[in-house]
Formats: structure tokens, C-alpha cells, sequence
């Protein structure tokens, strides 16, 4: 793929991506529904700080199981 290609699908996803939040946010001016927009946040914070915890996790283990190998060897 050429790089052209990959700067134009980038730029599409964050067209999208904008696209998708600018939906959003209408839909929250609209109807006023802040509470509802705000739980979603805050649900996606806690979803990637889930996320990143247990990646961190992941990688202790495997760097720790990595250790043991070295060391019985």
C-alpha cells in the first residue's frame, strides 16, 4: 500500500470518527440529554483503564514468566 493510500484511510477514519462525535454531540444539544452523554464518558474511561490494566498485567506476567525461563536455563 502505498503511502498516499495510508494518509488517505487515516484521514477517512478521523473524518468518520469527527463525523460520529459531531452526531453525538447534536443529539446531546438537542434533546439536552447531558447526563446520558456523560455516563457514556465515563463508561469509556473505565473501559480503557480496564483495558490498560490488564495489558500491563499481561506483560508483567509474560516478562516475569520470560525471567524464569532465563534464570532456569
Amino acid at each position: 500500500m502505498s503511502e498516499e493510500t495510508k494518509e488517505r484511510g487515516l484521514l477517512g477514519d478521523i473524518a468518520v470518527f469527527a463525523f460520529v462525535i459531531g452526531l453525538a454531540l447534536a443529539a446531546v444539544y438537542f434533546t439536552g440529554n447531558w447526563p446520558w452523554f456523560l455516563k457514556v464518558v465515563a463508561n469509556l474511561q473505565a473501559e480503557v483503564l480496564d483495558f490498560v490494566n490488564v495489558f500491563t498485567t499481561n506483560i508483567k506476567s509474560v516478562i516475569n514468566v520470560a525471567q524464569n525461563v532465563s534464570l532456569a536455563s
